[in-house]
This record gives C-alpha cells, sequence and structure tokens, in this order.
C-alpha cells in the first residue's frame, strides 16, 4: 500500500516516472466518466420500463383525484384511439389547466399526451392488420389517421417495418399455418 496512489476503487502503483503515472490516472478517469455514464443510461432505461405506480409514488404534486382522472383518460385513450383528442378539451373536462395535465402526464406515464395517442392508435392499426383481412388503409382509418403517409411514416418508425411490408408479412404467416 506503501507504493500505490487510491483512487476510488482503481489502485495504480506508484509510477517511476511522473507522466506515465498522470496518463495512467487520465485513463482510468476516463474509463469511470464511461462506466458512471453507462450507469445513468441504464438508471434513465429502467425508470422509463418501471411501472406507473413506481412513478406515482414519486410525484411530488400527488393528488389521488387528478390522478385518477388521469388513468380514466388513459383507459378512454386505450379504448378509443381513433376519438379527437384536443389538449384543451381535455384539461377543461379533466378540471385541470392545460399546462398542469401535460406535466402531470408526462411525469406519471414517460411521455407526452400526443405520442401516447399515436402510440395507441399504431397499436390498433396494427392489431387490426394483423388480426383481420383489413386492407392497411382501412386500419389507419379506424385508427384514426386520415393521411396514409403519415401514418406510413410513424408506423414504420414505431414498429421497425412498413404497414404494406407488415400486412404482407401477416398473410404469409397466415398461410403457411
Amino acid at each position: 500500500m506503501k507504493n500505490q496512489i487510491v483512487v476510488p476503487n482503481v489502485y495504480a502503483p506508484h509510477p517511476d516516472n511522473f507522466f506515465d503515472g498522470i496518463e495512467y490516472l487520465s485513463k482510468e478517469i476516463g474509463d469511470l466518466k464511461l462506466l458512471r455514464k453507462e450507469c445513468r443510461d441504464q438508471i434513465v432505461y429502467y425508470d422509463n420500463k418501471t411501472s406507473v405506480v413506481k412513478r406515482k409514488m414519486s410525484l411530488a404534486e400527488r393528488n389521488e383525484s387528478d390522478l385518477a382522472k388521469l388513468e380514466s383518460l388513459c383507459r378512454r385513450i386505450q379504448f378509443n384511439p381513433a376519438d379527437d383528442f384536443k389538449i384543451p378539451e381535455i384539461a377543461k373536462n379533466l378540471s385541470m389547466s392545460e399546462s398542469k395535465l401535460t406535466r402531470l402526464f408526462r411525469s406519471i406515464y414517460g411521455t407526452s399526451i400526443h405520442r401516447y395517442i399515436q402510440d395507441k392508435r399504431l397499436e390498433k392499426a396494427a392489431g387490426l392488420i394483423a388480426g383481420k383481412s383489413m386492407k392497411v388503409s382501412q386500419a389507419a382509418m379506424q385508427s384514426g389517421y386520415s393521411n396514409m403517409s403519415w401514418f406510413s411514416k410513424e408506423f414504420k418508425e414505431k414498429f421497425g417495418i412498413a404497414p404494406k411490408k407488415f400486412s404482407a408479412m401477416k398473410n404469409q404467416n397466415t398461410e403457411n399455418c
């Protein structure tokens, strides 16, 4: 221990050359910074995947009636994603300001209301395409999309495959069964 420099979790041998020691420590510090970044990324990933209940518990502005309102909104979005949802109308119906609504929603669900609605619409469209012999355009319309190019762009962004290819894959899979 007499000839060692102690750095948190790193024991470096005492350098014979001062500059070799600095180079060694710089490398170790760089490794520690990289490790810290990886840990931080994992924490953010874990936080984004934690359950809604855990997120609710960490809210500074816990208000049971507001949480119940947001849960009912989410159920409504899940069951009727094609409905025309407008933030001002939603806020008015829930008796809260638009800023409070958007802030609470993002803090609890980890995404914006708009992104949540889009995700539910895309999930519904994918289910309609996969579950029924429905054309992509019909599934898009029933899911709340009127612009097919926008639907295709969003679908491909979320699922990594174009809706027409998804439909063709689904048809191939059913033919092979």
